[in-house]
């Protein structure tokens, strides 16, 4: 059922005036609860408080969790009703207030009830849980909030829906009285409750995303029988039996696995509906008798086992894999030898180092350090032959052919050394793969919080697993999953230590563009400003003047930006002078990526060579050391695909002799030059030097 204002003319688009708006008269709430219409109420005012707080439980577990909710309301003596939804298979728990109250403190209540009710159900969350009403701190621009549908609407009254109901589902045989008896929420009590709330006591009583947390909320063990010691099966993950815990127990182990999603606080930031947005993110699965925590947390599992003197006996039941015959024929440098002493003695973890730093170099020698078979995951094609082509450098196997491939068309195990992408082992039939190995690495690991990928890990029963990146923080804050199932970051070596080792200089040249826009682009979205800079004629001369004369310097350039268009304008501005340019695509074939290659490996042309690209093709999977000059010809902000781009240029190469990037101020239009801004702090922490303009 769709709802609209009601409105004294109908089809009237927002903004209204409050002439527009149709009073709720005893005339419409007849009506409603005679069935001729149904009303909705929304609860936030224009002063930013409510009347009443209102929860929606709408999935199998509806009555339960409502139940569960209720009941700790019950225990905290917030007033409480229970009402069955229009459609019989949800329910709305309504707590009304004496006066208005702030809508910020009355969410953060039903915050804390929900976090309690989840508690003493054991679980991270009540999965029917759907929405509170109001479900906005503050009043969106332009709009009223959240709707909710009042109850007692004739029209479904003879169902038994829409009516409050007792603990069994029994609607309470005189309504209004039960209403009338109802007492409402004193404003004194709601600012107690919220006050004695620890500050940091989030959902889940959560303070740090990072799995290895042990801050929160004390958990205090229920009563009863609590076993002295229990079995710990470790597999793909860890299984732990939940027949004889207590939930409260319960509940603490799932909380090591469950953090708070930070999409849902960017929302409520900035005034957005959170409807369908879960404000935590959990990996633990109840598997029925058992409860499934990524792998890497056995040690937070038995740590907290052990701080309630339970003794967990650990079963290994993953894959150690079959031995080979591996030989490192490389050499280590002295910052890779600090990086394998850090990560040999841990059967998982992350190796966080900079573009440059040789982190396929130390795999290869932990794979012959642990000689077993091994499987290296790699989210694309050109990382995995760049795989092929270290390890046949880096390794020497007795058996021939030992290292195999499994990607697309191409699926050739050897069961030795095997190099998969994530895509194709995440189809139908390649998660079988997973089963054999007892080395799994993943380059790029940044990508296993995707849900697609996730699920790979979810079912490897390697004994070891690595994780590479130079970037393993996530922009939409899931980074956490990544060290739930690949171990903690064991060694770091970042780009302003990669910089400082370096021989060459690394400076940022700002040039100021002449961009603009009517009314500083305030009103416009930031895609369309992104479309306008692309096109700007003056903006694109100013470009491709830089890079000619960068070229006649003997420099090797790098130009990327975001649209394929801009690419393409700008690869045709850059040849109409004469130079040599390579468009990097995706729409490239096996054999037309050789062919590519070999292109980038050819000596320079007298006239010079530009790459162009947009970023995400320039950026795992492209090698090229012989670049020196970076030309960010689109705006970003965020410093993880920054540094991204910038490590294309720190590989080491005996004609280079210094690192340049050009970035382009449009500092005419605000919300450019405040990314601009957020560059600069980074060129900053990466140990560049930003010239005057």
């Amino acid at each position: 059922m769709g709802y609209r204002q009601a409105l004294r003319t109908r089809g009237k688009r927002p903004p209204y005036d409050p002439n527009d708006l149709l009073p709720l008269t005893d005339a419409v709430i007849y009506d409603h609860l005679k069935g001729h219409q149904t009303v909705g109420l929304y609860p936030l005012l224009p002063t930013e408080e409510t009347w009443f707080l209102a929860i929606d439980f709408d999935k199998a577990d509806w009555h339960q969790d409502a139940l569960a909710y209720l009941n700790t309301c019950r225990k905290w003596g917030v007033p409480a009703a229970l009402e069955r939804s229009r459609s019989g298979n949800g329910a709305h728990v309504w707590t009304f207030f004496e006066v208005p109250v702030s809508a910020r403190l009355a969410r953060r209540l039903g915050t804390r009830i929900l976090t309690e009710a989840s508690h003493n159900m054991g679980r991270p969350r009540l999965e029917s849980y759907d929405r509170f009403f109001p479900n906005q701190d503050t009043m969106p621009a332009g709009g009223f909030g959240n709707l909710i549908a009042l109850p007692l609407q004739g029209a479904v009254v003879t169902a038994g829906n829409t009516l409050f109901i007792q603990d069994d589902g029994t609607p309470w045989p005189d309504q209004w009285a039960y209403l009338r008896a109802l007492p409402r929420m004193a404003a004194s009590q709601l600012t107690d409750l919220v006050a004695d709330m620890p500050t940091e006591w989030d959902a889940l009583g959560l303070v740090n995303p990072s799995h290895t947390a042990s801050s929160g909320r004390p958990v205090v063990l229920d009563a009863g029988a609590i076993p002295t010691e229990l079995p710990l099966m470790v597999t793909s993950r860890v299984q732990i039996p939940t027949a004889n815990l207590p939930k409260s127990l319960l509940y603490e182990l799932v909380r090591i696995a469950a953090f708070p999603n930070p999409e849902f606080y960017r929302r409520q930031r900035l005034h957005f509906s959170t409807w369908n947005t879960p404000r935590v993110l959990s990996l633990a699965d109840d598997l029925g008798e058992s409860l499934a925590l990524p792998r890497s947390l056995l040690d937070d599992a038995v740590r907290v086992l052990t701080q309630h003197s339970i003794r967990p006996i650990v079963h290994d039941q993953t894959v150690h894999g079959r031995p080979i015959s591996a030989h490192f024929t490389a050499q280590l440098q002295p910052e890779q030898q600090l990086a394998v002493q850090a990560l040999v003695p841990h059967e998982s973890g992350v190796l966080d180092a900079a573009t440059g730093f040789g982190k396929t170099l130390v795999a290869a020698y932990l794979i012959a350090q642990r000689q077993v078979n091994t499987l290296v995951l790699v989210p694309n094609l050109p990382l995995l032959d760049q795989w092929r082509e270290h390890l046949a450098w880096a390794l020497a196997f007795d058996q021939s052919d030992a290292i195999g491939q499994w990607s697309g068309r191409k699926k050739k195990a050897t069961g030795i050394v095997d190099i998969a992408t994530l895509q194709t082992l995440s189809r139908a039939g390649g998660v079988n793969l997973l089963d054999h190995y007892g080395f799994l690495i993943v380059d790029e690991c940044h990508h296993v919080a995707s849900p697609s990928f996730e699920s790979i890990l979810r079912n490897s029963l390697s004994r070891y697993r690595l994780g590479l990146s130079a970037t393993p923080l996530r922009r939409d804050g899931h980074h956490p999953i990544i060290f739930m199932h690949l171990g903690p970051i064991r060694f770091t070596y970042d780009t302003k230590t990669a910089v400082h080792h370096s021989p060459y200089e690394h400076r940022v040249q700002p040039r100021m563009t002449p961009f603009n826009l009517e009314d500083d682009g305030k009103s416009l979205p930031i895609q369309d400003i992104y479309r306008r800079l692309s096109s700007d004629p003056a903006r694109n001369q100013l470009i491709a003047d830089d890079v000619k004369r960068a070229v006649a310097e003997g420099r090797y350039p790098l130009v990327l930006t975001q649209r394929t268009r801009h690419r393409d304008y700008l690869a045709e501005l850059l040849r109409n002078d004469g130079i040599d340019v390579i468009i990097l695509t995706s729409q490239a074939n096996a054999a037309q990526r050789e062919q590519l290659q070999a292109q980038l490996s050819s000596p320079l042309p007298a006239g010079g060579r530009v790459i162009v690209a947009t970023g995400r093709l320039a950026g795992e999977g492209f090698d090229l050391p012989r670049l020196d000059t970076l030309f960010l010809a689109a705006p970003v902000s965020w410093r993880s695909v920054l540094q991204q781009y910038v490590g294309r240029l720190h590989r080491l190469h005996p004609d280079k002799q210094a690192v340049i990037v050009y970035d382009y101020v449009d500092s005419g239009v605000p919300q450019l030059a405040r990314m601009y801004q957020h560059r600069g702090t980074s060129y900053r922490s990466f140990g560049y030097h930003i010239e005057e303009p």
